[in-house]
């Protein structure tokens, strides 16, 4: 194999064309390694990026259910039934100004 390899650069007239054939392809190797890391990188980026807004959505998702519980006051929590003290005032309330 390295006899082959020492007679084609000896030779005048292949020397030139096996030094071209080892660039190129030593250029194409290169290049193709670089374009696998590279994409491979993107892809991290991506998934740091998409954990981003799972985080934010679980934000959004916790302060809407804070708001909802707050602007329902007058019902106990987890109760569908059940109402709370101040809930259970209002309609005494109504009853009362009402003729």
């Amino acid at each position: 194999m390295f006899e082959l390899l020492q007679d084609a650069i000896k030779s005048p007239a292949g020397s030139f064309a096996f030094v071209f054939a080892i660039m190129s392809l030593s250029y194409l190797a290169v290049w193709q390694i670089s374009h696998y890391t590279t994409k491979f990188g993107l892809v991290e980026r991506l998934e740091r990026s998409i954990d981003q807004i799972k985080e934010d959505m679980h934000y959004v998702k916790a302060s809407i259910k804070l708001l909802k519980d707050e602007i329902n006051s007058l019902a106990q929590r987890q109760s569908p039934i059940s109402m709370t003290e101040k809930g259970k005032e209002v309609p005494e309330e109504l009853k009362n100004k009402l003729p």
